[in-house]
């Protein structure tokens, strides 16, 4: 009897492991999910995506006018480049980066727009 018994009682032992190694997996894995959530409610993993891909920049043309035998350029410097571009950010829906003037003489000008 006393040999059933320690039979028996290890038995018990391993099936009281099993259930106890189940139920930390468990946790384990509810735990995990919980901090996913979490890191996706604060946008953490959004601005991590941001960090490692580079965006192209968008490129905005800017128009010219002929007036009296005079180009008149719409984008003229490097505020206007600033102000096109954040007006081009906000109408994506996105936050303005940074913007580059570029002069091409004998056609309009070009302006390079980095949203995030």
């Amino acid at each position: 009897m006393k040999r059933k018994n320690l039979a028996e009682r290890k038995r018990n032992k391993r099936k009281n492991k099993k259930t106890i190694r189940i139920i930390k997996i468990l946790i384990l894995i509810f735990v995990a999910f919980l901090v996913v959530l979490l890191l996706l409610d604060l946008g953490v993993i959004k601005s991590a995506k941001k960090i490692f891909i580079k965006k192209k920049p968008t490129v905005i043309e800017g128009q010219c006018y002929s007036f009296m035998n005079t180009l008149l350029y719409q984008i003229n410097s490097e505020d206007d480049c600033q102000k096109e571009c954040s007006d081009r950010c906000w109408v994506q829906k996105e936050d303005y980066g940074s913007s580059k003037f570029i002069y091409t003489p004998g056609a309009c000008n070009l302006c390079n727009c980095y949203c995030n």
